[in-house]
């Protein structure tokens, strides 16, 4: 038993770089240096979810883009550390019966707290305008992934990483923005 629970972490370690590699290869400029949106708008908007709200903001969708994959690199780039982190820490100190596991308790509080971060990091921007609800469905998205990896952390944290470091319903959203460092 202890074989195979040493060679599922060591899975995740290699899956967590594979992942940092990807999310390095698809980071870029996208070529538009446009930084704001238009001059003219003295108008606000704002759609709101069940736990997001997105206002409208000023920057164009290639200035959007621009800001926000960065907030997504680093959410990244934290979440593998911090998981790389609790995996080395429960080799070291295998978990008690009685206790959660060392990965247990990360997706319950810590990888939470990387993602519900970025989600307000992007929130806080505003979405280029009419572009909300595309946000606003990206960011409740992760936000439900977030719920998903507390809830059902193994098979959630084994589809996350097989997917690439993708939340369950992001990709068809995030691709088609254009958003392609983001979870």
């Amino acid at each position: 038993m202890r074989g195979n629970f040493l060679s599922i972490r060591s899975l995740f370690v290699i899956a967590a770089t594979a992942l940092a590699l990807l999310l390095a290869a698809g980071c870029g400029d996208s070529g538009d240096d446009s930084a704001t949106g238009s001059a003219g708008n003295t108008t606000s908007s704002a759609v709101s979810t069940a736990e997001i709200t997105v206002d409208t903001g000023s920057l164009s969708k290639a200035a959007f883009i621009k800001k926000v994959e960065p907030i997504c690199r680093k959410a990244m780039e934290r979440f593998q550390g911090e998981l790389a982190a609790v995996l080395e820490g429960s080799r070291d100190n295998p978990r008690k019966p009685t206790e959660l596991s060392a990965e247990e308790e990360y997706y319950e509080t810590d990888f939470a707290e990387t993602f519900e971060d970025m989600i307000d990091e992007i929130s806080a921007l505003g979405a280029p305008q009419g572009d909300e609800q595309k946000i606003a469905a990206y960011l409740e998205a992760v936000q439900s992934g977030v719920g998903e990896a507390a809830e059902e952390h193994e098979a959630f944290a084994q589809a996350f990483l097989e997917s690439g470091g993708s939340f369950k319903e992001t990709p068809q959203v995030t691709v088609a923005y254009g958003l392609n460092g983001c979870p």
